[in-house]
């Protein structure tokens, strides 16, 4: 089965032990993306791509404190999603 997200992949500044890292540093076990996190997370237009802190959920406590961090640039008939931190702001 192949993993990840069509379109998604890491700025350059980041590598997926990193990001592997600040989860497992946190302590809690990642949920799927609640349909909540929608109410809570920030997008601005910043005039070529959407910038995104999305509000993450684990398992242990609904939503959590980390938050994702990325742009997500329109394509043709798709998005492309650059992953930039994943931390507790």
């Amino acid at each position: 089965m192949a993993r990840g997200i069509e379109g998604a992949h890491l700025s350059n500044a980041l590598d997926g032990a990193w990001l592997a890292q600040q989860v497992e540093g946190y302590g809690a076990t990642l949920d799927r993306l609640s349909p909540q996190a929608w109410q809570t997370s920030i997008c601005v237009w910043m005039g070529e791509w959407w910038e995104a802190l999305i509000d993450l959920f684990t398992l242990e406590e609904g939503r959590s404190d980390l938050v994702l961090f990325l742009r997500i640039y329109q394509r043709e008939a798709s998005y492309d999603f650059e992953v930039s931190s994943l931390h507790v702001p």
